[in-house]
């Protein structure tokens, strides 16, 4: 978008895809988010929604259309040749699928990866661990793309092309796990994902996203189920609508569903949460936001 900034969902379950005919609505892939804005993209983890994603680029550079979105007024995008992918946490559902991500085994691409790094080795040392064998037959290093490492931490700014940042917070959910704040000019999104809301966090959280126009937020659990998985580090889907309301967020889209919840119960909380906000989405494969504050 040439002022702002467009948000689209290509996954949206948590700890394991749900392939099955009534979850389909919503979606059956882990966790994926692309923000697009100039001839630029950001990806947000690399759960199975990547691959969907990563052929999409791909088509669209092969055929040589240009991607024109609805409500762009005729804007017309096209594909880079540098992605970025920041990667909130490398547990298996959010990177599950970056060895099949197309576009690392074609030349004439440059993919920048962003993490932080743990236990004592960088974040390039521990994907290619995990990625490879013998967990993976196929390495990082037999990958036509180039692929540029970085490292992150909390608290850090990273700046990326026509006045884009992205900033760091570091999230309850266990060593080495970050969330994302994504500013061009006067609007942001929140990558929220794989994050506990308690009483000693909500401060500091409340803070980082304060005032976005989009917030993606972790709502993995009904209250019930919270009694159970308390410090599994993931959060009421209810807290995302209240906090929304307390922090004047734009838009919150409760996200990394449960995988075994179906469409049905999906929508009947979705219609519980619209009642408390009417700014309140459920994520669904698919769904794009379109982030501006021209006039």
């Amino acid at each position: 978008m040439k002022h702002g900034l467009e948000v689209k969902i290509w996954g949206t379950r948590g700890s394991l895809a749900a392939p099955y005919a009534d979850r389909m609505e919503f979606g059956g892939n882990t966790s994926c988010v692309s923000v697009r804005w100039s001839d630029q993209i950001v990806i947000f983890d690399c759960g199975t929604g990547l691959h969907g994603l990563g052929q999409e680029l791909i088509r669209l550079r092969e055929s040589a259309q240009n991607f024109r979105a609805d409500g762009c007024s005729g804007e017309v995008w096209h594909v880079p040749e540098e992605i970025h992918i920041f990667i909130g946490h490398v547990h298996l559902d959010h990177i599950c699928a970056l060895p099949f991500f197309p576009l690392l085994f074609r030349k004439g691409w440059k993919i920048h990866l962003y993490g932080q790094p743990m236990e004592g080795e960088s974040f390039k040392d521990t994907v290619r661990r995990i990625v490879g064998p013998p967990f993976w037959p196929v390495t990082l290093d037999q990958a036509a793309a180039e692929i540029a490492w970085h490292d992150l931490v909390p608290d850090m700014v990273v700046e990326l092309p026509d006045g884009v940042s992205v900033q760091t917070f570091e999230a309850n959910h266990g060593p080495g796990a970050l969330l994302f704040r994504m500013t061009r000019g006067d609007v942001s999104v929140v990558y929220g994902l794989d994050n506990e809301v308690t009483y000693e966090t909500m401060d500091a959280y409340s803070q980082f996203v304060d005032g976005c126009d989009l917030l993606i937020f972790d709502g993995m659990y009904t209250e019930e189920e919270y009694k159970r998985c308390k410090g599994f580090g993931h959060s009421v889907w209810m807290q995302g609508v209240w906090i929304a309301g307390h922090c004047k967020v734009g838009t919150v889209c409760i996200s990394h569903h449960e995988w075994n919840r179906t469409d049905a119960v999906l929508k009947e909380m979705e219609a519980l949460a619209r009642e408390e906000n009417d700014r309140c989405v459920f994520a669904r494969e698919g769904m794009v936001f379109f982030l501006s504050r021209e006039l």
